[in-house]
């Protein structure tokens, strides 16, 4: 029996739990990611209650614009709940704040309660059986850019963790620091995975592209010098990676399915 048969025996009842389930979490993180991005254009402080928002307002903007592309992935799943692309990326994403955040804060766990009821939901677990499989054929330019994309924000992410485990500043008294080793991971995590060309990619590779393009602006104009912070240069490099995710989703269309050949007349 194929991966393909096996998804189509999941009941009716079990899709309308998760798309419930995936609508609630989408909608929690939506609002609560949109008031933190935000914040790096010193619209409000964000709605974490930091005692330091100016001084955290770099973690306190990526922490938000990655929990926008969380939401949107949910709402997504929640109309179309065979995109196991997007759920693969929200399992990936649970399983990195897990490992990064709960070590050094326990009230993580209040947040995995959120989201691990529509994970558990997803009536189409069986679809990720094939994930060896879906880079047969990638988007070589977008692959090529995410990769390089990913590589950094790693790098970043290493030396955030490394900093919010020695480190005694603001930041890491607040546990910004780990949470900014999750967030940035996730913003790299995105455009690989859309990178497949997956069913899905093109929402994915979108919600990234904007993510990508807002940080880029916020570290250009309004948070250069910010704790954390890509500054200029790093303003100007994710400006390029959000510019290449947003035209490959314009541009880069499926090749149209080839003509019929007809059949040579009976003599």
């Amino acid at each position: 029996m194929t991966t393909e048969n096996l998804d189509n025996t999941a009941s009716s009842r079990r899709v309308l739990v998760f798309r419930i389930l995936a609508v609630v979490t989408g909608l929690l993180f939506l609002v609560a990611g949109i008031t933190n991005a935000l914040a790096g254009w010193k619209i409000g402080a964000g709605s974490t209650g930091d005692a330091h928002p100016d001084a955290d307002r770099w973690f306190i903007t990526v922490g938000g614009t990655a929990d926008v592309i969380f939401a949107g992935s949910n709402l997504l799943l929640a109309w179309r709940p065979r995109l196991s692309l997007l759920f693969l990326y929200n399992l990936v994403g649970l399983v990195l704040a897990t490992a990064i955040n709960l070590p050094v804060d326990p009230r993580f766990a209040a947040i995995i309660a959120v989201v691990l009821p529509s994970m558990i939901a997803y009536p189409y677990w069986s679809s990720l059986r094939s994930v060896r499989s879906w880079w047969r054929r990638p988007r070589p330019v977008m692959l090529v850019v995410s990769a390089l994309a990913a590589v950094t924000v790693f790098v970043i992410a290493g030396v955030a963790i490394g900093r919010q485990i020695g480190g005694t500043d603001i930041a890491a008294q607040g546990s910004w620091w780990a949470d900014y080793a999750e967030h940035v991971s996730l913003l790299g995590v995105a455009p690989l995975l859309a990178s497949s060309g997956r069913p899905g990619w093109r929402y994915l590779a979108g919600l990234a592209a904007v993510a990508w393009v807002d940080l880029g602006l916020v570290a250009l104009i309004e948070l250069p010098d910010s704790t954390g912070s890509w500054g200029t240069i790093g303003g100007l490099l994710a400006l390029g990676v959000g510019a290449v995710l947003a035209t490959a989703c314009i541009l880069d269309r499926p090749a149209a399915a080839p003509l019929p050949m007809r059949s040579a007349p009976a003599s």
